[in-house]
């Protein structure tokens, strides 16, 4: 699921593979797909427009970016790599992680479910919708402490607050 141009280039000598985007191009290229059927692709690349968070890397200068025009074939292109869910087009997602895995993670959690109807060798009709999974989350929260606070109050104030919002998620 996840291709380098070194890996590509060594089968395709010929093809002129410099960039992730042209590995990819020339792999999608060989896989000689038949457009009157369903075509679901599930990779493992970044893909540009993708966003990361803190436990995710790119390579320098992002030449690892697979530019989202390679699978314009498929009907649904599911992508992993990416831990927070991002709509890359209308037919390319990363569902995210279905549980958060760090504090930079926050939103809700789960994982794409959908359906393609496919007429003949005509466009598909593709929809699909997120499914929120995971019990909790890592939620950012602001509390307003001034000079006049006392610990008391705080403390009163901040269970009142966690409460309303779930004693199952992760406070930032």
């Amino acid at each position: 699921p996840f291709i380098k141009p070194a890996h590509v280039k060594r089968f395709y000598p010929d093809e002129g593979i410099e960039t992730y985007t042209d590995a990819c191009r020339v792999a999608v290229e060989q896989m000689q797909m038949d457009t009157g059927e369903r075509n679901v692709l599930l990779t493992h690349q970044f893909v540009t427009g993708a966003d990361t968070c803190e436990s995710e890397e790119i390579s320098v200068g992002g030449s690892d970016n697979v530019d989202a025009s390679v699978f314009e074939d498929f009907d649904y292109v599911a992508l992993g790599h990416i831990h927070n869910r991002i709509e890359v087009s209308p037919r390319i997602a990363y569902s995210g992680s279905l549980e958060p895995l760090n504090r930079g993670e926050t939103g809700a959690k789960g994982y794409i479910l959908g359906e393609i109807q496919k007429e003949g060798s005509g466009p598909s009709k593709l929809h699909w919708e997120f499914v929120p999974h995971a019990k909790r989350e890592y939620v950012p929260l602001d509390f307003p402490v001034t000079a006049e606070t006392t610990e008391f109050s705080l403390c009163s104030e901040l269970f009142g607050v966690l409460r309303e919002r779930g004693l199952q998620h992760m406070y930032l």
